[in-house]
């Protein structure tokens, strides 16, 4: 069942120390112009100082993506091809099976900042402003029993988003299969959104218990190099949000925890986007 939806959230940034990983440039030097309408925005809310997190895009169908991580007053780090980040496969039910692209873009980043947490933000774009679909993924993360309502990660909606035709879907699955997934969408004020049935957008087991169009995702992984594996269960999530040219400019904020926050560990974050 599709519902598409329109709102408008604000988040504010703060500064950040980024850590680089393989980095090709500095800047924006690597993405193709500042004209961010042909990009996608994620920002990783609420950062914890001194954790380190690994964001890797891979490209699909030829898509040669580029990654700029950078707060307000920081101009980050920008990134293009990466030799660790080669070595990334997956295979998603949105996607298909995604192979293993010298193309592909990784950097690694924390926040330092003299507050106890802080905003981050993630901009992928093509290196050479062609459209295409890519797969964002977000290593280091963990469901904890400090995390409060779980961890914020909102995708700003850009025209480019809106007019690639593909609906925009974040997945969680819990890496060594300790983690019960569970992602809704918030508003600002971090509470649970409902559609106009006043259903919850969110997803507990995909397939079965889920907003939405979703699939079991028993069979679906993640694939870092040969040894190193991140297998999916019948226990993880998807959502996918319908978005359109009413919602552009709006931020579509995910929410990943574990179901009904009792069980822990660690989990990767994956965002299937595309650009038009």
């Amino acid at each position: 069942m599709r519902k598409s939806i329109a709102f408008i959230v604000t988040v504010v940034a703060l500064s950040l120390f980024i850590l680089p990983a393989g980095a090709t440039s500095t800047g924006t030097d690597c993405l193709p112009s500042t004209d961010f309408s042909q990009a996608v925005e994620l920002r990783v809310i609420q950062m914890r100082s001194g954790f380190t997190y690994t964001a890797t895009v891979l490209g699909i169908n030829g898509f040669d993506p580029s990654i700029w991580v950078t707060a307000p007053y920081d101009n980050g780090i920008c990134v293009d091809d990466d030799v660790v980040a080669a070595n990334y496969s997956a295979w998603l039910p949105t996607t298909g099976q995604v192979e293993a692209s010298n193309t592909n873009s990784q950097v690694s980043f924390s926040y330092n900042g003299s507050d106890a947490f802080g905003n981050v933000s993630l901009w992928v774009a093509s290196t050479t402003n062609e459209p295409g679909e890519f797969i964002l993924l977000l290593e280091g993360m963990a469901v904890t029993d400090m995390d409060g309502i779980g961890d914020p990660l909102s995708m700003l909606i850009t025209p480019g988003v809106v007019n690639s035709g593909v609906t925009p879907t974040a997945y969680m699955l819990s890496r060594y299969g300790d983690v019960d997934s569970f992602v809704g969408l918030i508003d600002s004020e971090y509470n649970w959104l409902l559609d106009n049935d006043q259903v919850y957008m969110s997803c507990d087991d995909a397939g079965r218990s889920c907003w939405g169009e979703s699939t079991e995702l028993g069979g679906a992984w993640v694939a870092m190099s040969d040894q190193q594996w991140v297998e999916a269960s019948g226990y993880d999530a998807m959502l996918s949000i319908p978005v359109s040219a009413e919602s552009e400019g709006g931020f579509l904020n995910f929410v990943m925890r574990s179901s009904g926050m009792s069980t822990f560990g660690e989990y990767i974050a994956a965002f299937h986007i595309g650009l038009g």
